[in-house]
């Protein structure tokens, strides 16, 4: 066999060989793309739930502190959240773990100074579940008033948090389409 004839088949094989090869190449790494990219919207996704949930529980706390006075209502609230919070750790910050924690303890230190003062008009503003009790009555007793303002500018402060990673469900949402 002469040198041309060799080249004649050696070439046209060691370029499909090649083309083969680039294109395998190329088609793994696209595999591993939509492999890992599926791995993080799932992981988005759950992290999305997390925050609605987290959120859907502190509210549901909130609302129950307001109805219920008790000591043991609070205690069981406070577990079932904490419980939540270790659960749901790997799809929810820390500083927004803390947050929540804070904001729950918060909302027990009101709900605690309301039941136990002499002022009617805190319990019914308390028990209607208005955004806020109004300021005159919160005026009249300063420890609430303090007690109030520190679990509102946490409760804004978890909106704001909890609206930002929702705004990942939008991401999510168009990424699917």
């Amino acid at each position: 066999m002469d040198a041309t004839r060799l080249i004649e088949i050696a070439v046209p094989a060691l370029t499909s060989a090649l083309i083969a090869g680039v294109g395998a190449v190329f088609a793994y790494r696209k595999w591993w793309q939509e492999r890992t990219e599926g791995f993080g919207a799932q992981f988005r996704a759950r992290r999305t739930e997390s925050y609605e949930e987290l959120w859907r529980r502190l509210e549901q706390l909130h609302s129950y502190l307001r109805g219920v006075g008790t000591q043991e209502a609070a205690a069981k609230a406070s577990l079932e959240l904490n419980s939540y919070l270790l659960e749901r750790s790997v799809y929810i910050d820390a500083p927004d773990r803390r947050l929540a924690a804070d904001y729950m303890s918060a909302l027990i230190e009101v709900a605690a100074r309301v039941w136990s003062s002499e002022n009617q008009q805190a319990k019914e503003a308390w028990t209607r579940t208005m955004e806020r009790i109004p300021e005159e009555t919160l005026l009249a007793a300063r420890e609430l008033s303090e007690a109030w303002q520190q679990a509102d500018e946490l409760r804004n402060s978890l909106i704001k948090r909890t609206r930002a990673v929702m705004g990942a469900k939008f991401v999510l949402a168009r990424e699917r389409e």
